[in-house]
């Protein structure tokens, strides 16, 4: 049985004006997990995420990037992971498959490039 990573409740204090953006950042650690995560993901569930930025030294200056620090088992493979079913993002892509991610140091993460739409989930899983 899979279970859900904790969720996460942002709230602005205050409503945003049309056009007007907000940046932030959330980090969720999960202890002693009871049963097997298989992926990490986010739900947009608001009028949608801007497309990923990075500069020119690879550090992430918008848009939505999702990491995911190993701690003890670090996996055989991570792939990356949008607008799928639970059942679609399981499927391992094969070798050579863009969406393939390194893992370094057991740190595996993902910008996602273009505009994240509402309603829908973007993520990393992992086997």
């Amino acid at each position: 049985m899979e279970t859900s990573p904790a969720a996460v409740d942002l709230r602005f204090p205050r409503p945003l004006r049309k056009g007007e953006r907000h940046e932030f950042v959330s980090l969720v650690c999960h202890g002693d997990l009871d049963e097997e995560t298989r992926w990490i993901n986010v739900d947009v569930d608001h009028q949608g995420i801007a497309p990923g930025v990075v500069d020119d030294e690879g550090k992430v200056t918008g848009g939505l990037n999702v990491s995911i620090t190993f701690d003890d088992r670090v996996p055989e493979a991570c792939w990356w992971y949008a607008e799928q079913s639970e059942c679609e993002r399981m499927v391992r892509p094969p070798a050579g498959d863009g969406r393939l991610l390194e893992i370094r140091r057991g740190v595996v993460e993902h910008t996602f490039r273009g505009p994240c739409r509402p309603r829908e989930q973007y993520g990393i899983a992992f086997c």
